[in-house]
């Protein structure tokens, strides 16, 4: 068996392995095709990805580097090349390198989609749009397009536009959970919080495990001034991610405005422990703490916010959370 046959039989190997979630094993098996044929460019693609999956960025970024060099015409290389740095968020650099795969392939779907992604990280959205409807005339039926666009316009402020593109994208796929999540976002931004709660309720049904789209829940119904609800959506967030800092915050509020105060304190007590830059979840604690009479404490809680927020001095007389 020649050294390029026995080569292709380990990236096959490696391929099946990273397919059934064996991705330390596939690296393995793609470092031993590479050792079999230090030329072969697709084995060190795939040795990339893993490398990038694994999340050891910097040696991906050498190994897809080294396909390039082998062969700089594979625009799937250059495509994944771009991958790896939006990881590292490197995104000017990710476009140039999309632009190039697009450039070799113009009908490589994927290369058009993420250079349009990578122009709305890049705040330049007008053309994330242009790039983003070429991925669509390629195929109408790619999701991911659909969500882009949504996400392009959505950045533009044109909601109405962001909502048609994700209805698009789960009138294809009904069962696309970030579909509805991004629609839930749209519509809470039309001030259409109903239908808001709809979609993320939706989203949820798909995905239950999704921490997210549950915070997004709790502030709708927050906002709707269903704070019994919005505790419950709150504890499966919490049973999710316990250190998700927000939604404590949003907790305290919940439980001071049901009058629960020392559990709200509780609340405010573990945002700030998460994340002690929390400017709102110390000035709510203030608020808090001077309510049950400890204002000594509430001073000093107070002195923290305005010292990480000075507009929060503004709120400082209305002595209700924010």
């Amino acid at each position: 068996m020649s050294n390029r046959i026995a080569a292709e039989e380990w990236n096959k190997r490696g391929i099946e392995l990273r397919k059934i979630g064996e991705n330390k094993e596939a690296l393995e098996a793609f470092s031993k095709a590479i050792e079999m044929d230090s030329k072969f460019a697709l084995a060190w693609i795939n040795k990339s990805v893993s490398l990038g999956i694994a999340g050891n960025y910097e040696e991906a970024l050498k190994g897809i580097n080294k396909a390039i060099k082998i062969d700089s015409h594979v625009a799937v290389a250059w495509h994944n090349k771009g991958n790896i740095l939006t990881m590292m968020g490197r995104h000017k650099e990710a476009l140039a390198d999309f632009s190039k795969a697009a450039e070799i392939d113009p009908k490589f779907l994927m290369a058009c989609n993420s250079k349009g992604d990578s122009l709305i990280e890049l705040d330049r959205n007008e053309e994330a749009l242009d790039a983003i409807n070429k991925a669509i005339e390629i195929d109408q039926s790619y999701t991911p397009a659909w969500c882009s666009k949504g996400h392009a316009l959505n950045r533009l402020g044109r909601y109405e536009e962001a909502l048609d593109a994700y209805n698009q994208a789960i009138k294809i796929n009904p069962q696309l959970s970030d579909a509805w999540y991004y629609k839930g976002q749209v519509l809470s931004r039309l001030e259409r919080p109903i239908e808001a709660l709809e979609a993320y309720d939706k989203a949820i049904e798909i995905n239950t495990q999704d921490a997210d789209t549950w915070y997004k829940k709790t502030v709708i119904l927050s906002r709707l001034g269903r704070h019994k609800e919005a505790l419950e959506a709150s504890a499966r967030v919490i049973k999710i991610n316990p250190r998700h800092p927000e939604i404590w915050y949003g907790r305290g509020i919940d439980l001071s405005m049901l009058g629960r105060y020392k559990e709200a304190l509780d609340a405010y007590n573990k945002a700030v422990e998460i994340n002690p830059q929390l400017a709102s979840a110390w000035f709510n604690k203030a608020a808090i703490l001077n309510a049950l009479g400890r204002n000594e404490e509430a001073f000093d809680a107070f002195k923290i916010a305005i010292k990480l927020d000075p507009q929060l001095s503004k709120q400082a007389s209305r002595n209700q959370p924010r």
